[in-house]
């Protein structure tokens, strides 16, 4: 959230299954803060009006997250109103699966150590999942989404676009990406847009020519070989699946990302196979025998 000349916008909030903390970006010199459950609400000079419209903000932003945790706990199984289409109120029935480590029991695989935090982040998947057009599939890395590859037709291109996301992720945290020589002019905006467009290779000509305007010294780009050995530093990662993982291809591309921990909800014709991939590269795999297809 920033809060900064006169205006509040809302930025980031997180949903983090293990405690309801929030990312809080700052504008200008901050002179006030409120501090509350892991959240902050901070106020620029001379905005006594901002940080009462802040510190409300805070509050509905707490309530929503009481009402979400309370609706993911919901087993009352209570029909719900969905949405109104050219006259017709559509319905379904909720989700009332609860969501807790009872879920993360059958673990399939020979590995079967699963850290706390790779537990957790099996949770923040199944939630993200939840909550995502299908079909989809969610990376996650030390309690956050790095990865969300969502409303596709095939499963591996699911993981192709997660784990795609998830390599622009840490590549980001590369060395020469944080010593980047920009304009001093150029804005926080074109600067993320420009670092996107450093770690790509199918800029058009003109797009080229622009991205070049915003250094005042142009970056040479990573090589194949560059990128591959910083790839090879993201470990730990896991991936969840909003339906069964029906070929291997999934778990190959996966493990390029640093994918460790799979859960998914299993049953699919090539399980032997799924779980044979799992093996060769030393993963761990939990099948839940809950789908969450979103429509």
């Amino acid at each position: 959230m920033v809060l900064g000349d006169g205006h509040v916008r809302r930025m980031a909030i997180p949903l983090l299954a293990a405690s309801m903390a929030s990312v809080v970006y700052v504008a200008g010199p901050v002179v006030a803060s409120v501090w509350a459950n892991d959240s902050a609400v901070a106020a620029s000079p001379d905005s006594k009006e901002d940080l009462s419209i802040a510190i409300e903000h805070q509050k509905r932003r707490e309530q929503f997250q009481q009402q979400l945790l309370k609706t993911e706990t919901d087993t009352s199984g209570k029909v719900r109103p969905d949405l109104w289409r050219k006259g017709v109120e559509h319905q379904k029935q909720m989700k009332v699966a609860p969501y807790s480590y009872d879920l993360l029991d059958n673990v399939v695989t020979r590995r079967r150590d699963i850290p706390d935090t790779a537990s957790r982040d099996m949770l923040l998947a199944l939630i993200t999942l939840k909550y995502t057009q299908s079909n989809s599939v969610c990376l996650v890395a030390d309690g956050q989404v790095i990865g969300n590859g969502a409303g596709q037709q095939s499963r591996i291109h699911c993981t192709r676009l997660a784990a795609a996301k998830a390599d622009t992720w840490y590549l980001r945290q590369h060395p020469l990406v944080l010593g980047m020589a920009f304009r001093q002019d150029l804005d926080r905006v074109d600067r993320d847009n420009a670092v996107d467009q450093f770690l790509r290779d199918d800029l058009t000509p003109a797009e080229e020519a622009l991205w070049r305007q915003g250094f005042v010294d142009v970056p040479l780009r990573l090589t194949a070989e560059e990128n591959r050995d910083w790839l090879d530093g993201l470990k730990g990662v896991t991936l969840g699946s909003d339906a069964y993982i029906p070929f291997r291809d999934n778990v190959d591309r996966a493990h390029a990302s640093g994918v460790e921990f799979i859960v998914q909800p299993g049953g699919a014709m090539r399980s032997a196979d799924i779980i044979a991939a799992c093996d060769e590269y030393g993963m761990a795999m939990v099948c839940t025998g809950l789908r969450l297809f979103h429509h």
